[in-house]
């Protein structure tokens, strides 16, 4: 082979190994990915590892449903639909819902934190996964706290959950109270007023004689109330007047108690066998058993629907 055609292949070679090295360092895999931009491109190189771009590449993942999170310090990319999901349940900002994603993911199945988030802000829930309650630690989280059949006892709770449909009594003139104050969801109030105006017209006594002395409790008024009667009356006569904060039924806004208005003891009186009578009708009842975190009391009524 004569020398000048060896400079030339050894030419071609070069020119061949030069162009190879320059596409490659000029080559961008996420050109491959349909959702990737000039607007998106850099941050998606900076953020993700060559394992995770391969991943969005061969998949075609569409990248717009997490480039807002990416942009968080603690984004992980494992959890990037699972940010998606939980905003679309319960919009929050950025930060908020990556460090709650990245906190929570492994506490619960990801299906029933999202409908939790129905109803728990951020915060709340995630104290709830992650701490549990400080009365019980193995009290299983209610996932629906607006279901008004709900049992709220020793082995579930509702965290620091407060009701968004509280409506004050004083709204009603059919209801008396003892406090303007005081307040039941909507529904358990509407129908409290339904039965006070039947009562009044049964016995020509406003409510039948009977006068609400407590409705919704937030869960710092629980605590208070139960801390303040340990130190008086010690932890078991505590827990039979308050029960736990988080397993206390007046924090779900649908419990009240009465008491009648002459002061009389409600379980002497005629006016309470009639009550007992017909509180079934507008969706109310009292328990027979001590089977939630207050114990029995004759005086405590709960609506549960009808």
């Amino acid at each position: 082979m004569s020398k000048n055609r060896l400079l030339l292949l050894a030419g071609l070679l070069i020119i061949s190994i030069a162009s190879f090295v320059y596409m490659n360092m000029n080559y961008d895999i996420l050109a491959r990915n349909t959702y990737v931009t000039s607007a998106n491109r850099s941050l998606l190189l900076e953020k993700l590892n060559d394992d995770e771009i391969l991943y969005i590449v061969e998949n075609n993942v569409d990248v717009n449903k997490f480039y807002e999170f990416l942009q968080d310090d603690l984004f992980v990319f494992d959890h990037y639909e699972l940010y998606g999901q939980a905003k679309k349940v319960r919009p929050s900002d950025t930060h908020t819902i990556v460090t709650f994603v990245n906190a929570v993911e492994s506490t619960l199945d990801f299906e029933s934190i999202l409908e939790a988030l129905k109803y728990y802000d951020y915060p709340v829930l995630r104290k709830m996964l992650v701490d549990h309650s400080p009365y019980n630690n193995q009290a299983e989280i209610v996932l629906n706290p607006d279901d008004v059949s709900l049992q709220l006892g020793l082995n579930n709770t509702i965290g620091e959950y407060e009701p968004t449909d509280l409506i004050s009594l004083k709204n009603y003139n059919c209801i008396p109270t003892i406090d303007q104050e005081i307040k039941l969801r909507k529904e358990a109030a509407d129908s409290l007023n339904l039965m006070c105006v039947y009562l009044e017209t049964m016995t020509n006594e406003k409510c039948g004689g009977f006068t609400v002395t407590q409705g919704y409790l937030s869960y710092d008024d629980i605590q208070q109330n139960y801390l303040e009667a340990i130190s008086e009356y010690g932890a078991q006569q505590a827990f039979e007047m308050w029960g736990w904060p988080s397993h206390n039924e007046h924090q779900l806004g649908l419990s009240v108690d009465i008491a009648l208005q002459e002061d009389i003891p409600l379980e002497d009186s005629e006016q309470y066998n009639f009550l007992l009578e017909n509180v079934s009708r507008y969706g109310f009842t009292f328990y027979e058993e001590a089977d939630f975190s207050h114990l029995e009391e004759p005086y405590h009524m709960r609506y549960i629907g009808y």
